[in-house]
């Protein structure tokens, strides 16, 4: 239910395979040198609540099947490269408690995102 691997400084790019992990509630991959874009594949992680990925230097657009995630409630993506967060508008902004990611106002895809009671 809960995999912590933050700060081990794991190279590379997060596996396709991870998605096969669909009971993982918890993912934490923040303060590693992940690089490439996120698999789409972990859209099937259906009962994520908590998603860590900050502080790496993940690129690309956030996944559309990120949409899929309807029991996220914590996303920290800061202090990455990505190009789009667009994807982020297809998910259900009501379930946030937390989102974090520090990029400049301008500039970002999301600033007319309606999220209500949420950290950003």
């Amino acid at each position: 239910e809960v995999l912590n691997l933050s700060s081990n400084r794991i190279t590379g790019k997060i596996p396709r395979s991870i998605g096969n992990l669909i009971f993982l509630e918890s993912l934490g991959l923040f303060q590693n040198d992940l690089e490439g874009n996120i698999p789409s594949d972990m859209g099937n992680l259906a009962n994520l609540r908590e998603l860590v990925m900050a502080n790496n230097h993940l690129e690309g657009e956030i996944p559309e099947e990120f949409a899929q995630l309807a029991n996220l409630e914590v996303l920290q993506i800061q202090n990455n490269n990505f190009r789009s967060l667009l994807n982020i508008e297809r998910m259900d902004s009501g379930q946030f408690l937390v989102m974090d990611y520090d990029r400049p106002k301008e500039g970002n895809d999301f600033k007319d995102i309606e999220i209500q009671e949420t950290r950003m």
